[in-house]
């Protein structure tokens, strides 16, 4: 489930990552604290660091990120993460936004 697109929004610190397939039927919100019942994905996912929580719903993540912690990093990891480690992956500079320096 590759990274189709990458959206800012409204909270410097959220960026919505579209994916090429659906994920999950049922939304559904992790946080590093809270983990019951998180997917392998969505662990994962946690795991970069710097990530606070994420939001799963339908064909795209919501990723939301500590104050002050640079995107590029947790943006390159999810790509990896998400692509499955695929080397043919779309590279994350291709996809990113800036947005009011958020990238």
């Amino acid at each position: 489930m590759p990274i189709k697109s990458i959206d800012t929004t409204p909270n410097p610190n959220s960026m919505k990552l579209n994916l090429t397939d659906a994920i999950a039927g049922k939304p559904a919100t992790f946080t590093s604290d809270e983990r019951r019942d998180c997917p392998v994905v969505a662990a994962a996912l946690l795991d970069i660091a710097g990530v606070q929580s994420i939001f799963i719903c339908n064909d795209f993540i919501t990723v939301n990120r500590r104050p002050n912690m640079p995107w590029q990093p947790i943006l390159e990891s999810a790509n990896q993460i998400l692509s499955g480690g695929d080397a043919t992956a779309v590279p994350i500079e291709s996809l990113s936004l800036e947005k009011d320096g958020q990238v």
